[in-house]
């Protein structure tokens, strides 16, 4: 069970995400990579739901438990981390192309 303080950290980080651009690019990223690692808990909780239609609810606790303890894992504030040091690691080389572009074309001039 999450604490007061711990539902009030993760209300402020969703809504964060939703205000910042480059935030939600970072949310988008964890979540992608998250579902590529908890792909075969997708797959089986996908095939629970095709076999029993609208009892999925009652019949597909276990695969839906399996699947959103996977995802738990994977989107972890660590993981938010490392993507976003990632990303800003690709934005300075982004930028140190660029001013090495402009310098060589200035250099031509």
């Amino acid at each position: 069970m999450l604490s007061a303080t711990d539902k009030d950290s993760a209300r402020t980080n969703r809504l964060g995400r939703q205000r910042l651009p480059e935030e939600k690019k970072i949310h988008d990223t964890v979540l992608k990579e998250a579902a590529a690692k908890c792909r075969p808990e997708i797959d089986a909780f996908a095939r629970c739901d095709k076999t029993n239609g609208l009892l999925v609810i009652f019949k597909c606790r276990e695969e839906n438990k399996k699947m959103l303890a996977c995802f738990a894992k994977n989107t972890t504030e660590e993981h938010y981390q490392v993507v976003r040091e990632r990303r800003a690691k690709e934005r300075e080389a982004a930028k140190a192309a660029q001013a090495a572009a402009e310098q060589s074309a200035q250099k031509k001039k």
